[in-house]
Order: structure tokens, then sequence, then C-alpha cells
């Protein structure tokens, strides 16, 4: 994750070592703590002025953001691979359900399944979880249980 990243990782040019140094000394090391530093103590601290430091900031974004893409890039995107279709989708094990969604629930997407009490949802969201990973070793499931008690 891009907030995670060391700043000494990034390129002297984008961040000076001597900065970085200057930085690691108020516990500012990653990504993360630049942004969410307060500007003040970093001016404080370093030879910024506050506008520079927007500017680092605005520099650092641009090079540890990923690429932006459009919806309709993305969409292209998933037209021009339909060969491969199946892997964008998680079948739900339900014909109708899955045609209903256009081929199932989209790989990298949260979904939030709603209904009423003992409808099955529960059951329905171990059975994509557990069918997730039996058809790819490689998968990850998060499964988050947001009710409240």
């Amino acid at each position: 994750m891009a907030n995670r990243r060391p700043l000494n990782r990034l390129p002297e040019a984008v961040l000076p070592a001597a900065l970085v140094n200057q930085l690691a000394h108020i516990g500012v090391a990653t990504v993360g703590e630049l942004f969410h530093a307060s500007p003040l103590q970093v001016v404080a601290y370093t030879d910024l002025s506050l506008g520079e430091l927007e500017r680092l900031r605005a520099d650092v974004a641009t090079k540890v953001a990923p690429p932006s893409a459009t919806a309709l890039s993305l969409l292209r995107d998933r037209q021009s691979h339909a060969e491969n279709a199946d892997r964008y989708y998680i079948s739900t094990g339900l014909p109708p359900l899955d045609q209903s969604l256009r081929g199932g629930i989209p790989l990298g997407s949260v979904a939030d399944i709603c209904g009423s009490p003992g409808a099955g949802k529960t059951q329905f969201c171990l059975f994509m979880a557990i069918t997730t990973i039996l058809d790819s070793t490689d998968s990850s499931i998060i499964y988050v249980d947001a009710e409240l008690k």
C-alpha cells in the first residue's frame, strides 16, 4: 500500500535524503505519516515553508498514486477481455441471480448483502467465500459482519 511506503524509498529527486532524515526525527517515516503529520510540526522541524510542504506532498502523491482510470476506460478494458469474462466475476451459485448481476459478483468489489433476519445472508456470504477460495488457491476474502447488536 502506498501509505505504508517508506519515505527513504522515494527517488532523491522527489524527497532528498537530508529531508527524509529531518522527517524521521519527528516520527514521519512513511508516506501516510507525511500526509497525516501536522503541517505546522513539519514546517517547524524542517527547512520547508508551508507552500514547499504542500508542493512536496503533491509530488509525493503523484509518485505513489496508482494511475488514474475513468469508469469508461475500465469498462472498455473489461470488454476487451471478454474471452476471459469468467475471471472477472464470482458466481453466486444461483444462475438467475448471476444472470441479474451480469455474471455474478465482480472481483475486487464490495458487495453489501441485505435482507430480513433469517433470510440466509450469512450462509450466502460464507458460501461465496468458500467458493472463491476453492476456485483459486491464490484468492483472498475479506468478510465483514456489520450487524449491530
